[in-house]
């Protein structure tokens, strides 16, 4: 969801309230809709806007008072400030340390409580919830990740032009926060695992994909080249990223410290030449099976060069 707001308003200053619940909307008929009580203003306590959320700290409270598109607003906010692109978009507002911090916290409770919501949905209802959570886990990722623009690095990777000194770069970038890192890897593996057993149909869903992909790709990559600095006690029992939440997850200790056993359903063990090969093989049907969107096949075909690039150097060891 993107306002287009120029420079001048930021989304804290939009006094236009949220949109009501969904079951108003979806009320039959006129009779129905008029049986749900009167809403009132904002200043009275009824629907509240973007700028009393923000001010007020206010994200668990109001979430199950707004529909889908109100918390998909809700979410884009908080990726916004979480992910800052004041430094690339000039502009842009920025955010203090203290804001993001805020805005993290606040998108770990919301993916709770969708991730914790068992109540039964209707096809709308899990689409709109499958979307909210990919939103969440995408922030949280790239929020998490040491390098937020893979791009470039991938880019080089499949054309032969990173090198030692570059990788030793960017494992130093991954090795002064490898806890957080391994948060971000765990939050890639969330959103494939989302993608693959859930229906997604939001646009954003592609890059989503394509950024978890390649966040796990390049945690492969530097803990397998620098097997020293990444991996821990090679005894400790496996952690499997993806089919859990992160407060169900058996091995959360893994976060903290890492160890040498990480393994992905359906590719095993991810440390590994193989398991990355496995990891973008399962990165392009999951991509080719995002057909209602175009882009899609444009990142399929990034996930495949990537791979050629991996077949080719593991060929040459």
């Amino acid at each position: 969801m993107h306002f287009d707001l120029p420079s001048l308003m930021k989304l804290s200053e939009l006094q236009i309230s949220l949109p009501q619940p969904d079951d108003r909307w979806g009320a039959s008929t006129a009779q129905c809709w008029a049986s749900f009580p009167a809403v009132e203003n904002s200043a009275s306590g009824g629907l509240p806007t973007m700028e009393g959320v923000i001010s007020g700290d206010s994200w668990l409270s109001v979430w199950s008072k707004t529909n889908t598109l109100g918390k998909q607003v809700m979410l884009q906010h908080l990726a916004s400030v979480i992910k800052d692109q004041s430094m690339n978009q000039p502009g842009t507002p920025g955010f203090s340390h203290h804001d993001k911090l805020l805005a993290s916290r606040a998108l770990i409770h919301l993916l709770d409580m969708i991730e914790d919501d068992h109540v039964e949905q209707s096809i709308d209802e899990a689409k709109a919830s499958t979307t909210h959570k990919v939103m969440a886990l995408s922030a949280l990722m790239t929020y998490n990740a040491p390098i937020q623009n893979l791009l470039p690095t991938v880019v080089r990777r499949i054309y032969g032009k990173l090198d030692s000194s570059n990788w030793t770069q960017i494992g130093d970038q991954w090795k002064n926060l490898s806890g957080q890192g391994r948060l971000g890897c765990f939050y890639a593996a969330r959103i494939i695992h989302v993608v693959r057993s859930s229906r997604c149909s939001h646009f954003g869903t592609p890059v989503s994909l394509l950024r978890a992909v390649l966040v796990l790709w390049l945690y492969s990559a530097i803990t397998e080249k620098f097997q020293d600095r990444f991996m821990y006690s090679p005894t400790a029992p496996a952690v499997v990223l993806g089919p859990k939440p992160l407060n169900q997850m058996d091995n959360k200790a893994w976060v903290d410290i890492g160890w040498s056993r990480v393994k992905l359903p359906g590719i095993g063990n991810l440390l590994c030449a193989e398991g990355r090969i496995k990891l973008l093989d399962d990165g392009v049907v999951l991509m080719r099976s995002l057909k209602d969107w175009g882009i899609s096949t444009t990142y399929a075909q990034i996930l495949l060069r990537l791979r050629a690039s991996e077949t080719y150097n593991a060929g040459g060891r």
